[in-house]
């Protein structure tokens, strides 16, 4: 069965703001995003990983964001990572949506699937309406292992922020250190951690997270969600 655990936290944070980062990795999305990675290995590629990466500025009088990080593995001794991590800024909206998703799934022998999506979202709105949530289902599957983890940090000022380039180089290597904690072994390397070690591990990457975003931001309050299902 799986194990899942939301944890929701309001945290008062102040520090340095930091602003920066080369302008071709922002983009105007209008007033909706989208940014998803999916792997999905096969027998002609039995290894396969994705990562998608955006930032992005929204504005509007209701804005939407989605980000999602899809895993599947049919195949056997195959494995699928996947792993996205996205940025929003949103300024002078009314109402704004933000969803974040991490699936993975595995019918197969001796396979693995994971799945990290990590969601940045910085907000000048009045509502904010934030759904996150993982995901992890063995379908049949023998000496497999799949993992999923969701991780949405909602930062709510009156001033315009971003993160600098360095911060964005920080937050996706510990993304990736999480991919590693959800499948550290590779395809027939024996069983993976325990699933309390992996979530203390994977608590620790989130507590990273929100320091880094800490040295960033500003006078800001962030809103942390998590869920872990595998």
């Amino acid at each position: 069965m799986n194990a899942r655990r939301r944890v929701a936290v309001l945290i008062a944070t102040t520090a340095l703001l930091a602003l920066g980062g080369a302008p071709a990795a922002s983009a105007h999305g209008g007033r909706s995003v989208e940014t998803e990675s999916e792997a999905r290995p096969d027998e002609d590629r039995p290894i396969d990983r994705d990562v998608s990466e955006r930032r992005v500025k929204l504005a509007g009088r209701h804005v939407r964001a989605e980000a999602e990080a899809s895993a599947k593995v049919r195949c056997d001794d195959c494995a699928a990572e996947a792993v996205t991590f996205q940025i929003v800024s949103v300024h002078r909206a009314k109402v704004t949506k933000v969803r974040n998703e991490a699936r993975a799934t595995a019918r197969c022998e001796n396979c693995r699937a994971a799945a990290v999506s990590v969601q940045v979202v910085v907000a000048r709105t009045r509502t904010i309406r934030p759904d996150n949530r993982a995901e992890a289902v063995n379908d049949h599957c023998t000496g497999c292992t799949t993992s999923a983890a969701a991780y949405q940090f909602v930062l709510v000022g009156d001033r315009k922020k971003d993160l600098s380039e360095r911060g964005r180089a920080l937050v996706a290597q510990i993304e990736t250190e999480m991919v590693g904690v959800l499948a550290p072994a590779g395809v027939g390397a024996g069983p993976a951690p325990a699933g309390l070690a992996v979530q203390d591990a994977l608590q620790a990457g989130a507590d990273r997270i929100e320091a880094v975003l800490r040295d960033e931001m500003g006078n800001v309050e962030i809103e942390r969600h998590v869920d872990v299902s595998g």
